[in-house]
């Protein structure tokens, strides 16, 4: 009766380590699928804020990295693909931020080109004094 105990807990055991790697799984898949989601939506942001005029090797990086990221959860790599994602996300928001300060500038130039030019001389102009004659 002995030996069957030992079998049986031994048993109870291995099946209860499998089930806690198939939960461990599942979650990383998990982790993995939301992060490329969210990686779609920052690369998506990016090639609103303009990035592909004013960003196009971040943007291109991030797009390059998202295309890992799902090629590496097809093939059930799940840490891989996460860390494809967020490597994504990252270079995408670099990217869009990139894209918005250089249209910031490029606004900025523009404003200052249609201000009126100024010349050397800032003092403005009064009217001239004319002196009176005439009887009293």
């Amino acid at each position: 009766m002995r030996f069957n105990k030992t079998w049986i807990i031994l048993l109870l055991l291995t099946f209860t380590a499998a089930c806690a790697g198939l939960e461990r799984r599942k979650q990383e898949k998990a982790d993995a699928e939301q992060a490329i989601q969210v990686a779609q939506s920052d690369v998506q942001a990016a090639r609103q804020a303009g990035a592909a005029t004013y960003a196009q090797s971040d943007l291109s990086s991030a797009e390059n990295s998202l295309k890992s990221a799902k090629e590496q959860l097809q093939k059930k790599q799940f840490r891989e693909a996460r860390t494809y994602a967020e490597s994504a996300s990252i270079t995408a928001g670099e990217a869009k931020s990139a894209a918005e300060e250089t249209k910031r500038q490029e606004r900025s130039a523009q404003e200052k080109a249609k201000e009126p030019q100024k010349t050397g001389d800032t003092k403005p102009k009064t009217p001239s004094k004319k002196k009176k004659t005439g009887a009293k």
